[in-house]
């Protein structure tokens, strides 16, 4: 058993809280505190969760965002990525020293801001097909198709599915716009997620303050009467800023750190300008299209590009020595990039 990190609030104290912990098997929450911010943690079963079944990953999901919900009636809470655990509450603390600038960054600039999921679905898709069959323009392709031998049939048929479609996406990215419009005025900020089929019309994160959601609220309840019968909206919230400040956490021996630096021929006291103009001599020198006899260039170019990625991680978190006595593996804060909104099936 290790511990899972939910998130990070402010607090000075070693803080216990009711939810249930991630296992389910009744292990509380509690807050371990460095100076005055602390992260959410419980007991969590030792496994890789990019291994477990997707019941099990569910159930664990689950429980994760309960956590989350409920901490989140009186805290701040900045959400870390699903699935980050440590080994013990020493290596916490270290978590917590760390990357603490970063988290006390991140929480002034959550501070008493919520997430409002928001999805937008044409509430008859065949409706809104038939409706873009009348336009002239598809009106008088299918005149031009009547007309054509049979052998032709079936490429304009292809050809009309794709002006159909190309005429779907427009209609989508007008009435998606005046959403948002209509929106705007009272969130913060915001992430389009992936449109995942042709019934969705947005599947946007709002960043609202929590004074505002209640206008914002009022905001949708106008949108369901201007589009009634023909856009069906869902809400799902308030959450943690998941699509905003989501924290990732990782680690970086200090020997990879090393190597990375011989990779590209660097001294042991090197700048960042250095680091990045031995990158770009090096990518120059050993691109793969420079060297197509070379059966190993494109290996060899990866592992410079690894290389690169490795060291401007490492000087993000303000290093840039590579001395034996500096012998310290990276513990590296950084907010996670976001590509698409929670599964509305999954939590609905």
């Amino acid at each position: 058993m290790g511990n899972h990190i939910y998130g990070i609030i402010r607090a000075s104290e070693k803080i216990s809280f009711n939810p249930v912990g991630i296992s389910g098997e009744g292990d509380m929450v509690y807050a371990i505190p460095y100076q005055d911010i602390a992260a959410l943690i419980s007991s969590s079963p030792s496994l890789a969760y990019d291994s477990v079944p997707k019941e099990t990953l569910v159930r664990y999901l689950a429980l994760h965002q309960a956590v989350m919900e409920g901490v989140m009636k009186n805290y701040t809470v900045i959400p870390m990525k699903f699935g980050t655990t440590a080994r013990n509450e020493e290596e916490v603390e270290k978590i917590l020293e760390s990357g603490y600038s970063k988290f006390k960054d991140v929480l002034g600039r959550m501070d008493d801001k919520i997430e409002l999921e928001m999805v937008a679905l044409w509430n008859n898709l065949d409706s809104t097909l038939k409706e873009i069959g009348r336009e002239e323009r598809i009106k008088k392709f299918k005149e031009k198709v009547a007309t054509k031998s049979a052998e032709k049939i079936l490429s304009a048929k292809i050809e009309l599915g794709k002006m159909v479609k190309s005429l779907l996406d427009e209609k989508r990215a007008k009435v998606g716009g005046q959403i948002m419009d209509e929106l705007k005025k009272w969130v913060i900020d915001f992430h389009n997620h992936d449109i995942l089929d042709d019934t969705m019309i947005m599947n946007t994160a709002f960043l609202v303050n929590k004074h505002r959601e209640k206008d914002f609220e009022r905001a949708i309840n106008y949108l369901n009467k201007k589009y009634k019968d023909k856009i069906n909206f869902r809400i799902i919230g308030p959450l943690p800023p998941y699509s905003f400040s989501t924290l990732e956490l990782k680690r970086i021996k200090f020997e990879k750190i090393k190597e990375a630096a011989k990779i590209l021929d660097l001294g042991e006291e090197t700048t960042l300008s250095e680091v990045k103009q031995a990158y770009r001599n090096l990518t120059r020198r050993f691109h793969p299209d420079r060297n197509p006899q070379d059966p190993n260039a494109r290996k060899r170019f990866e592992k410079i590009s690894e290389a690169y990625h490795t060291l401007i991680d490492y000087y993000s978190d303000g290093e840039g020595c590579f001395k034996e006595k500096k012998n310290k593996d990276l513990v590296m804060i950084k907010i996670l990039e976001i590509s698409k909104g929670l599964d509305l099936n999954s939590v609905i």
